[in-house]
């Protein structure tokens, strides 16, 4: 079912530009935001499989420290959004659905940790949509 929803969500950041949240210039995996308000999704593509993953947001993005394969892309202060996990094909979605601190024009990033590899990394930034 994830996977269904996040080819859903791609497919429709394809299709309607409107929908989709700005990216930003930070490097990393694939983030992208759908939808607006409490409808919103935020999906990140290209993790590593059963990655754990912590979407962190803020009101400005910044290019900042590098760590692991990933770099901080959310200014401070950051506050931690959700907690996810990748499915089999490296996917993770996130609805936003009544979480506090979520507004248009957050920045949002997902910061992750291979269970197997112990390796670190992170997607690139997203500004939520409507700000």
């Amino acid at each position: 079912m994830p996977r269904r929803i996040s080819i859903f969500a791609l497919t429709l950041v394809v299709a309607s530009p409107t929908l989709r949240a700005a990216g930003g210039s930070c490097p990393g995996t694939p983030l992208v935001c759908v939808g607006s308000g409490t409808q919103t999704l935020v999906v990140a593509v290209g993790l590593p499989p059963r990655a754990l993953g912590v979407l962190v947001g803020g009101s400005q993005g910044e290019l900042g420290p590098a760590f692991g394969s990933g770099r901080w892309c959310v200014a401070d202060p950051r506050m931690r959004l959700a907690s996810t996990c990748a499915d089999s094909e490296g996917t993770a979605v996130v609805r936003l659905e009544g979480r506090p601190g979520i507004h248009a024009g957050t920045v949002v990033q997902l910061v992750w940790r291979d269970r197997l590899s112990g390796m670190t990394g992170s997607t690139g930034s997203a500004r939520m949509p409507g700000g």
